[in-house]
């Protein structure tokens, strides 16, 4: 029972603490302080996630918060991008444990966040973890049936594996969008436009 209470304590302690944290935030951003905002959010971000009703587009909104304060305080894109991914790492986490308490069935934003990590991994030049999150896009998108979006994914993948120098594993992708005729389509539409590239 002693540890029940002390888990009921922690969480109203949280909940009242958090509430000064927003109105504190809220002063801030009121007169446009960015970079005291951004401090008082880093060093306050894993309160926000122990609340108890912290849902995962609770997560979504602050990721776009941080997105929009980094933006105004990061002066290189490298700081800009590696600031977002453990904040999108910590939500694909959060959207696993969802989708397996739920049996395995994918979450809506599963997709996008894998997508999210795929670029944001690829703009840092960690490949590695690019390609793996690509992956997991394509067997997402294979997994819903959704071919379109399967071909997009296997695209950006192929595209990962030529910057890897995986020149096996581009071919061996290469063959299967050859035969895709979503793909062919693609690439005459992008010819119009003139840009190759599927991360337009």
């Amino acid at each position: 029972a002693d540890s029940e209470e002390d888990f009921d304590l922690f969480y109203l302690n949280n909940m009242v603490h958090l509430d000064s944290v927003v109105k504190q935030g809220i002063e801030l951003a009121r007169f446009n302080e960015a970079k005291e905002l951004l401090n008082l959010l880093e060093k306050e971000r894993m309160n926000f996630y122990a609340h108890p009703n912290n849902e995962i587009d609770n997560e979504i909104a602050l990721i776009n918060l941080f997105l929009m304060l980094y933006s105004k305080t990061e002066e290189t894109e490298q700081g800009f991008y590696s600031k977002l991914i453990p904040l999108t790492e910590f939500a694909s986490a959060h959207i696993q444990m969802i989708q397996a308490y739920r049996g395995g069935e994918i979450h809506p934003y599963y997709p996008e966040i894998l997508l999210d990590l795929t670029k944001l991994y690829s703009y840092t030049s960690d490949y590695e973890k690019a390609i793996k999150s690509a992956k997991d896009l394509c067997d997402c998108y294979e997994e819903l049936n959704d071919t379109t979006k399967y071909t997009t994914s296997l695209a950006i993948l192929t595209e990962l594996y030529g910057y890897a120098d995986m020149q096996p594993q581009k071919d061996s992708c290469q063959k299967i969008l050859d035969a895709s005729p979503i793909y062919q389509e693609f690439l005459k539409s992008m010819q119009e436009n003139d840009t190759t590239s599927m991360y337009q």
